[in-house]
């Protein structure tokens, strides 16, 4: 049976057996069950909420990354390909990309993402650092298949990135 329909059977019987109390019982018992059932519902929309906005900003903040790791292996390229003019590009994107994984990392520990999705991005950080430090030394070939390696991991951290962005 539903809460409201055992509500006015309990209230018949109190009006049945106490007369007025009964009566008030009747009529305030499924108002209250009604907006008991109310708050809970609103309470999990919330949380399903806060759950949803939390994600967003996980992938918007990804795909900056990604963004950002792509445009450095492009300058990366166009340098040790001899056009030593990207060689501040380089290390401009670089510093981008290092306060984007922070913000990743601060965006990760802000939304309690950080028991699932805290290890893989201390890995993907850590590839990034050394990436960064021979990304000038390295060979085209090298250098372009740890960059698009990098980009890879963090695709397959987050699946859907560009699409749901």
């Amino acid at each position: 049976m539903k809460p409201a329909v055992l509500a006015q059977n309990l209230g018949r019987k109190l009006l049945a057996q106490r007369g007025s109390l009964g009566l008030i019982a009747t009529f305030l018992l499924p108002l209250f069950i009604s907006t008991w059932y109310l708050d809970a519902e609103t309470k999990t929309w919330q949380r399903f909420t806060r759950q949803e906005k939390d994600g967003l900003a996980y992938m918007r903040q990804a795909k900056e990354v990604i963004d950002l790791v792509q445009k450095h292996r492009g300058n990366t390229q166009a340098y040790l390909n001899g056009d030593h003019a990207f060689r501040e590009a380089v290390s401009v994107l670089a510093g981008k990309t290092d306060a984007s994984l922070n913000a990743m990392h601060e965006q990760i520990t802000r939304s309690g993402l950080g028991k699932t999705h805290g290890n893989r991005w201390r890995t993907i950080e850590a590839d990034w650092t050394s990436l960064k430090k021979s990304a000038l030394r390295s060979s085209t070939q090298e250098n372009f298949a740890r960059h698009t390696a990098l980009i890879a991991g963090i695709r397959a951290h987050t699946p859907g990135v560009e699409s749901a962005i």
